[in-house]
């Protein structure tokens, strides 16, 4: 019996010795100051789970398809701002009284005031167009561009009156020729006529300008006299 304890003794020593090694072992290991640490595998952040203070991803920009009907550019450095409508009420630096026989046509373009149709004469088959619209630009330019629609023509039959209409400083325009438009390319046809008129007033310049057929526009010169004479200063 002693010697089976003294064996069974030393077998249990043996075993703590061995259990106390392999402790201290691990302790390195997992310790703090050693440089084989065991790490953890962290998952990857994702947008909900990036750290305080970390930078944030931005958010995609919105598409534009995924935009509502209507929406202004995302981007206001690429995309000019919009215009805003002209004021039809806004005052102006003069009034005129359109004559009974002209009507009403539509604008084609924003820059026009009015656009107005005169009766057409006997034999014509196009109605004089006057426009009306408020613009920059030198008035001599002005009138040699009129002038130039009208090709060799109508820079040889161009003509010009000086006048005082409303108490503003004016010039009355006269020409003749195969009408180019304002595209300026002059085709060999009818010969159309100018009738116009520049009113300088203190913001910017009134144009009135008159095209169409010769006939037809020297018939519409009475009312357009009569129109000239209604000018007035709001």
């Amino acid at each position: 019996m002693p010697s089976d304890t003294r064996l069974t003794l030393g077998t249990v020593g043996l075993i703590a010795a061995l259990a106390g090694a392999t402790g201290f072992a691990l302790g390195r290991f997992t310790g703090d100051g050693g440089t084989s640490q065991v790490q953890t595998a962290q998952p990857e952040p994702t947008r909900d789970t990036v750290p305080l203070g970390a930078p944030q991803p931005a958010a995609p920009a919105p598409q534009a398809d995924q935009m509502p009907p209507g929406h202004p550019p995302v981007d206001p450095n690429t995309a000019p701002p919009p215009m805003p409508p002209r004021d039809e009420n806004a005052p102006r630096s003069l009034a005129w009284t359109k004559p009974a026989s002209w009507s009403d046509a539509p604008n084609a373009s924003a820059m026009r005031i009015a656009t107005f149709k005169a009766p057409v004469a006997a034999g014509d088959k196009v109605a004089p167009e006057m426009t009306v619209m408020q613009a920059g630009g030198s008035l001599d330019a002005n009138i040699d561009r009129w002038a130039g629609q009208f090709g060799d023509e109508g820079k040889a039959s161009l003509k010009r009156e000086s006048r005082t209409l409303a108490g503003y400083e004016a010039v009355v325009v006269s020409a003749r020729g195969p009408y180019g438009g304002m595209s300026g390319e002059v085709k060999a046809g009818e010969t159309y006529a100018l009738l116009a008129a520049i009113v300088m007033t203190p913001d910017m310049p009134y144009f009135f300008k008159m095209t169409g057929p010769v006939k037809s526009v020297e018939a519409a010169r009475k009312d357009f006299e009569a129109l000239l004479t209604s000018f007035k200063k709001p």
